[in-house]
């Protein structure tokens, strides 16, 4: 029989424990061993971090006195082995800046200095680098590197650490006020370290970087020897760092020296040992440096997203092809994609030429968002039945352009898109035609799919007249179909009832109700005219069918005359013979009339009887009359317009609101909104919106077991979501009270700082104080981050179009373009709002509009400083006259 231990697997407890920092101190050969693996656990950081904080530990004597680390053999020791974990390292700052504090960093540098014997009674900028040894120039020129590097960053803004409850406030302090001390040290002897590191430069010649060997026994220090570094690796790292420092001085001219020498070094080198610059940061420094000093670039466009760029300043000649080429390499970011089509959009406004050139770029970035697998952004969808025939084509030539061969998924994605188009497309496209085209990207089964699905059989209907056809003396077949025909036609709805009379009297038992293929018909009103049919008879149906279906489609094509002329006949057909259905037409007139107020927006006062209807609609409920959701939809979203608010609040109480969503939404918006002046802090009607929005963008995590009995998790929609996420941006939308606006874009700004968790990239909003910290009660839900961002800028879109200058949208705006990477999105907004506030700049820019906000944005653009925005003020406040162009504004900030 076998043994059962042997058989039994490994426990967790038989899996070998990482070595402790002390087993590197009993035996000094196991540190090259450990290092030397993959994946060593832990890492070289991580042990210079152990060795340091075990070397510098203070003790207590017996009089309660901290004593400093002993300078004994142990601690020596432990320093070493920092000094070998940092040679494994190559010395790389990159690293260890990244997994290092400056504290560390700092004592461990010191300690390159001690051991490589550096002068303490001289100052650096006195030692001659060429007659020392060649580990002393390596131990200053590493040190005063950093100390350089420290100071640049410590200019740019960074995410606050995060304190805990069980952390202890004293040392927080003290370690907050040692690294202000130490960063005043560095900042103190800047002069110092620039002057080594231009000595460096000028010294031109190979170096031994201190590896693992050379730094020999603790006792004896680091000898002669290590790894050859050539003068052209040292000078281009060097070069480097010190134009950074002259740009963050502002010294463009010498820091352009310093990066064009950089520039060309970094070409030659072959395996670089000392030097790690990130090229793209250099031709980014490289580019603002040469903008700046008024030189053209020296280099031509070395990426896809240069030739963009290069493109947009040459007015935009070529961008379509260059798009068409990204979407099939992704080299430009889809932030810059949008930014470019938001641009576009708004100089069509003022140049017409522009106009096919912003359509062709919303079809790129449409397709863009298809191929790498991201949802179709709305406002596409919107455009969709606004593009004429020819440009159609041009989306459809784009697809083939952009899809890999063999790629099914792509492949997949790009025959529902193809689907989705189609679905929306407008009446004027031959749809055949279109389908057509999509002969060599869809296959025939594909082909034949979408034929019977999203192109019915069509017929010319020419214009109406309004009078009577005159139909030939031919065969009754033909007399019929020109009845048919002008009943197509007309919206009199006393012509719709005469040629129904004569149809039925020409074929009794036919039914003339089904209109042209753009009248839709909601489902519930269509099975309540078929249940109703023998109550109103075969002629009225058929007459109240086509009046609904036209007058449908003329408050959706915005026609309110013509669809209030056929509604107001229908009321009268159906007076005597059903109240249900008079009801269903009366609800369409109030909605009609609703939408058309809203429509309306020239600040009309509504009528009081429209008011009231409303309050009528909603305090009565009609058994088995089906009510649309619209109707709902846009009752709650004018009550909240014309600041019903009590009205709203005081329905939790007298209307049944919890059966339907808007209702409720409209209620709890209205709760907050009324005592909004008076609300300081999170109350209650503030967590019942909250947990409302949410819960909108939540979805449920299950667990199922799968065949090998392992859990595995699934997502859900949440089905106690009260509204969609369409049908909630929809209903924000039909809002336009600011009060409202304002409160509702704070929840989504405040649900969206929670998810990104992330300080930096806070987004500002009026009412902060009102929400709560965390999601609550929706803890265990994943909250949708992306759609928060999306609902979040399709509100914000939608609030300035009604109000384009209100400066807490403007900024809110910003934020979140900032927080999205949309650096040149952001700043323009930013500016927008300083603009609104300063009165066009005659007065001083409120404090908190965009103070750090843009002086972090001003590095991130190609030719712009750090430094501009002191200035900014000085040069805006010495300006006559309102600058009411931004675009004027950038010209002058040379910004383009």
């Amino acid at each position: 029989m076998s043994d059962p231990d042997v058989e039994r697997p490994p426990s967790r407890s038989q899996s070998p424990l990482p070595p402790a920092w002390f087993e590197f101190l009993l035996d000094p050969s196991l540190l090259c061993k450990h290092l030397s693996s993959e994946n060593p656990d832990p890492s070289a950081s991580q042990l210079i971090v152990q060795f340091l904080d075990q070397a510098t530990r203070t003790t207590v004597n017996d009089q309660n006195q901290i004593q400093p680390p002993a300078d004994n053999k142990r601690n020596r020791a432990l320093r070493h082995l920092a000094l070998q974990a940092a040679a494994f390292l190559r010395w790389d700052l990159n690293q260890l800046e990244a997994s290092l504090s400056n504290h560390h960093t700092n004592l461990l540098l010191n300690e390159l200095l001690r051991v490589a014997r550096s002068p303490t009674d001289v100052k650096h900028t006195d030692i001659d680098l060429a007659s020392i040894p060649d580990y002393t120039t390596v131990a200053l020129v590493l040190y005063h590197r950093w100390a350089i590097r420290v100071v640049v960053s410590s200019s740019f803004p960074v995410k606050p650490v995060r304190t805990f409850p069980n952390n202890m406030l004293g040392n927080s302090q003290a370690a907050s006020e040692l690294a202000e001390a130490l960063l005043k040290v560095l900042r103190d002897q800047l002069p110092d370290s620039v002057c080594i590191l231009e000595n460096c430069v000028a010294l031109g010649r190979p170096l031994h970087l201190p590896s693992v060997e050379s730094l020999g026994d603790p006792e004896e220090g680091v000898h002669e020897g290590g790894l050859l570094v050539s003068a052209e690796d040292i000078t281009c790292q060097v070069q480097y760092d010190l134009g950074t420092l002259y740009f963050h001085q502002h010294e463009y001219q010498k820091a352009l020296k310093a990066f064009t020498s950089s520039y060309q070094l970094i070409k030659e080198l072959r395996d670089p040992i000392f030097c790690k610059i990130d090229t793209s940061k250099l031709d980014g420094y490289l580019s603002a440096c040469q903008g700046l000093a008024g030189i053209a670039p020296s280099v031509k466009p070395a990426s896809l997203f240069d030739e963009v760029e290069q493109s947009r300043k040459n007015n935009y000649q070529g961008v379509v092809d260059l798009l068409v080429r990204d979407n099939l390499t992704a080299q430009v970011p889809t932030s810059y994609r949008h930014f470019l089509q938001q641009e576009l959009e708004k100089k069509t406004r003022k140049e017409d030429r522009l106009q096919e050139t912003w359509l062709q770029v919303c079809c790129c970035n449409a397709v863009c968002d298809v191929v790498q697998g991201r949802p179709v952004q709305p406002s596409f969808t919107h455009l969709i039945p606004h593009l004429s025939q020819d440009m159609v084509h041009f989306l459809l030539k784009v697809c083939k352009q952009s899809i890999h061969g063999r790629d099914q998924r792509q492949h997949s994605r790009m025959v529902d898109f193809i689907g989705h188009v189609f679905r929306h497309m407008g009446g004027s496209v031959v749809l055949e035609s279109v389908l057509e085209t999509s002969r060599d990207l869809l296959t025939a089964q594909e082909l034949e799919s979408i034929r019977k699905q999203y192109i019915p059989q069509q017929t010319a209907i020419p214009t109406y007249t309004g009078e009577r056809p005159q139909t030939s003396i031919g065969s009754r077949q033909q007399q019929q179909s020109d009845l048919e025909q002008a009943l197509m036609q007309t919206l009199n709805p006393k012509t719709i009832q005469r040629l129904v009379i004569e149809l039925h009297g020409m074929a009794t038992d036919s039914a003339y109700c089904v209109p042209f293929h753009k009248w839709e018909m909601p489902r519930d009103y269509v099975l309540f005219l078929r249940d109703h049919h023998n109550t109103v008879g075969s002629v009225t149906h058929d007459v109240m069918y086509l009046i609904l279906a036209k007058a449908l489609h003329c408050s959706a094509m915005e026609d309110f005359p013509a669809a209030r002329t056929l509604l107001s006949h229908g009321v009268e057909q159906v007076r005597a013979l059903s109240f249900r259905l008079g009801a269903i037409v009366h609800n369409e007139l109030l909605l009609l009339d609703i939408t058309a107020h809203a429509r309306r927006g020239d600040g009309r006062k509504v009528s009081q009887d429209l008011v009231q209807r409303v309050k009528n609609q909603l305090s009565t409920r009609i058994p088995d009359v089906p009510v649309r959701k619209e109707l709902y939809e846009n009752m709650a979203a004018f009550l909240l317009n014309i600041r019903e608010f009590e009205y709203l609040f005081q329905s939790r109480n007298t209307v049944g609101v919890y059966k339907n969503s808007y209702l409720w939404l409209s209620h709890l918006i209205a709760s907050v909104s009324k005592d909004l002046p008076m609300l300081k802090s999170f109350r209650q009607p503030g967590r019942e919106l909250w947990d409302f929005v949410v819960s909108v963008f939540s979805d449920s995590t299950q667990y199922k077991r799968g065949n090998d009995g392992k859990a595995m998790a699934m997502q859900r929609d949440l089905a106690a979501a009260p509204l969609t996420r369409t049908e909630f941006l929809d209903f924000l939308k039909n809002i336009q009270d600011p009060v409202c606006l304002s409160l509702m874009i704070s929840c989504l700004a405040k649900v969206l700082n929670i998810l990104q968790d992330d300080s930096n990239k806070d987004i500002s909003n009026d009412y902060a104080a009102l929400w709560p910290q965390g999601l609550g009660n929706h803890k265990n839900a994943t909250v949708s981050k992306d759609s928060v961002t999306l609902v979040l800028r399709e509100l914000l879109g939608h609030a300035l179009s009604i109000n384009p200058g209100r400066p807490s949208w403007l900024k809110t705006q910003a934020d979140l373009n900032y927080a999205a990477g949309q650096f040149s999105a952001a700043l323009q907004f930013y500016l927008q709002a300083g603009m609104v506030c300063s009165d066009y700049f005659t007065h001083q820019v409120p404090k908190g509009v965009y103070d750090e906000q843009v002086r972090a944005v001003f590095p991130l653009q190609p030719s712009v400083p750090s430094d501009f925005l002191p200035p900014l003020h000085r040069k805006l406040m010495s300006m006559t006259g309102n600058i009411c162009d931004l675009s004027i504004l950038t010209k002058l900030l040379k910004l383009d």
